[in-house]
């Protein structure tokens, strides 16, 4: 295969925008498509190496699966192995059990599943996880398992044929991708909405191949504004996969048309362009654990100019890898285990010792003995493993109620029945875990499917979704004498469900709604706010948290979004004429201005960006007890 140097200088233009974006550069909003233009050089390469093999008749599934050893495992391998130190040092208790887990399934190409199933890319918490690029690793991986063999038995009906199946493959995947309702983080971070992708670059492998390509000097710069623009025009509400069009269109374009003598070819070709090139595979591998332990370790977010020297630190330490790690796994021989064997012995050692190490971390529950976090912020960091929905997690406690689908026969009691999302479930417990505060309420709680207004296309189909919430429950809906609604209300959906809701299904049963406004959000975990501050003051546990220092660091970090979609929701309460709770207004003080990140007992108030913990819950019940916030119309 021809060397190309302006292949490596589209490397460039992708890892830097990547790189610069996850440092938090705003310039760069659309920097993740560089992840896009990867992919398609990706698909080029390898299916143009498998090509020309069967071609030649010297295809060898083994001899493909130890060049993508020799290319992948061992700077992998170090940046996992060195992370694993400073997680140790640095991470609260549940972000080192989540890092292990990450380990796992990094070591086995499965993590894209993983972030897939914790949270959104974009979400604040994911800055903060030094494994979470991996996944783009283990989308080509989960390709690269099954490609090969396969476009192997379709060589063998005809070049045709597996030109129709790569087409075919592509097509249906940018269908599906395109046409069904998946969640925004499953077009993301799943293989098969990816894929076509690595086969468009396959598509160009082909063409280039099999067929006479002429350069294009006009082509080729199209195609670098076409990568160019994305970069500095997109962000995160861009729709994806269908303006992923663009960069992948682009990319295809200087493959196939940015050669020889064209200016685009030129530039790309520049040797800084080639230098960074050749390094960026350990460039994306190092850039993202520098920048989550930054993060960790910084109170708030760390300034630009700490992130933009980290940017820089990566490049260096990529180098340093590139020379000492990927060149002498690589060379033609090897200096280092030149034999396939030995080679894919090691490989499978080390994945199976990552594997482990991972695995038992995560089993440990993140060694919660451990000297440094104990002696940091002992009093509030089993807030983290608080992840509870309506029971306490830590002590294995089910609320007796529970699984009951009936309210009580007390005619005396309010029947309350709480609707909502995960959010609901801490006003649940402000009343649940406080029954003497709350004696004449009987309260019961749904999760409600708020995802099924949002596709709703017409009448029958949000009567079929009221139909499903029924059903849910149809005993507590026929007792309830009311419902209050509670939720993150800025999803897709939840105002249109609730706003259907409350004339078609409780104003016809006689049941009074109340509106519950949304939580107070931040932009960081309160866990990690708190321990932050735990760092600054020296804090080891053996006086009184200083509550009030942390709740004016709440109250600095609330979040945009939050505060806009509250308003947003009082808006929509009045013109429904339902009675309107403001949940906020129990959190934070702005006259202070403070915001309770810690209850007066010094336990944190959030488990995460928002959602209340057990102490948060009956903490603020017993507020809303004092102020009488409920009032119950």
């Amino acid at each position: 295969m021809k060397y190309r140097p302006e292949i490596d200088g589209l490397r460039t233009i992708a890892v830097v925008p990547v790189i610069l974006f996850h440092a938090g550069f705003s310039f760069v909003s659309g920097g993740f498509v560089g992840v896009d233009v990867f992919f398609v050089i990706s698909g080029y390469l390898i299916t143009t190496i498998l090509l020309s093999e069967m071609d030649n008749g010297r295809y060898s599934l083994l001899r493909f699966y130890e060049r993508r050893a020799r290319r992948i495992l061992p700077a992998l391998f170090l940046v996992m192995a060195l992370c694993i130190p400073f997680a140790w040092m640095f991470m609260l208790q549940t972000q080192l059990k989540d890092f292990f887990e990450s380990l796992t399934t990094t070591a086995l190409f499965t993590s894209n599943f993983l972030y897939y199933s914790e949270s959104g890319y974009f979400a604040a918490v994911a800055e903060e996880k030094p494994l979470l690029h991996t996944w783009s690793l283990a989308v080509e991986e989960q390709y690269y398992l099954l490609f090969p063999p396969l476009l192997a038995v379709m060589m063998k009906f005809g070049r045709k044929v597996a030109l129709a199946f790569i087409a075919m493959i592509a097509f249906v995947s940018l269908a599906y991708a395109s046409l069904a309702d998946l969640e925004a983080e499953a077009k993301f971070f799943l293989t098969h909405v990816r894929i076509w992708e690595l086969l468009v670059g396959s598509l160009c492998a082909y063409a280039m191949m099999y067929h006479k390509i002429p350069s294009n000097a006009f082509l080729g710069i199209l195609g670098l504004g076409l990568v160019a623009a994305p970069i500095l025009l997109f962000d995160h509400g861009t729709p994806y996969p269908l303006f992923a069009l663009v960069p992948v269109l682009g990319t295809a374009l200087i493959i196939l048309f940015a050669r020889e003598d064209t200016s685009a070819a030129r530039l790309l070709s520049l040797k800084p362009m080639v230098a960074i090139g050749l390094i960026s595979f350990s460039a994306y591998l190092w850039h993202q654990p520098l920048f989550a332990f930054a993060r960790i370790t910084t109170i708030g977010v760390p300034p630009q100019w700490v992130m933009a020297l980290l940017a820089l630190a990566s490049l260096g330490l990529a180098a340093l890898t590139w020379r000492f790690v990927e060149q002498p796994f690589r060379g033609n021989p090897a200096p280092i285990l030149p034999k396939r064997a030995p080679l894919l012995f090691t490989s499978l050692v080390g994945i199976l010792t990552l594997t482990g190490i991972g695995w038992y971390g995560h089993e440990q529950d993140g060694f919660p003995d451990r000297v440094v976090q104990r002696s940091l912020v002992e009093p509030i960091i089993d807030a983290r493993f608080e992840r509870f929905r309506t029971w306490d997690v830590l002590s294995n406690i089910v609320p007796a109620r529970f699984d009951l689908t009936r309210f009580s026969d007390d005619a005396s009691t309010h029947k309350v029945l709480i609707l909502g999302d995960s959010h609901s479930k801490g006003i649940f417990n402000a009343i649940y875990q406080n029954p003497d505060l709350f004696e004449d309420i009987d309260v019961r709680h749904i999760s409600v499917p708020f995802r099924c207004y949002h596709r709703a296309e017409g009448p029958q189909d949000v009567s079929e979704c009221h139909s499903k919430v029924l059903a849910l429950g149809p005993e507590l809906f026929d007792a309830a004498t009311h419902v209050l609604f509670a939720a993150r209300w800025h999803r897709p959906g939840r105002l249109q469900g609730m706003e259907a809701l409350i004339p078609d299904v409780l104003v016809k049963r006689n049941i009074k709604p109340v509106i519950i406004g949304m939580t107070m959000e931040y932009t960081l975990e309160g866990p990690v706010i708190l321990a932050d501050i735990a760092r600054d003051v020296r804090y080891n546990g053996s006086e009184p948290f200083p509550i009030e220092t942390a709740n004016t660091q709440f109250y600095d970090k609330r979040s945009p979004l939050a505060l806009a979609t509250h308003e947003t929701v009082i808006t929509t309460a009045q013109k429904l004429g339902v009675p309107f709770r403001d949940r906020q207004r129990l959190i934070c003080d702005p006259q202070k201005p403070l915001c309770s990140g810690v209850t007066p007992d010094g336990k944190a108030v959030t488990y995460d960006y928002g959602h209340w913990t057990l102490s948060a819950s009956r903490y603020f019940g017993r507020l809303m007890a004092e102020q009488d916030w409920l009032d119950l119309p």
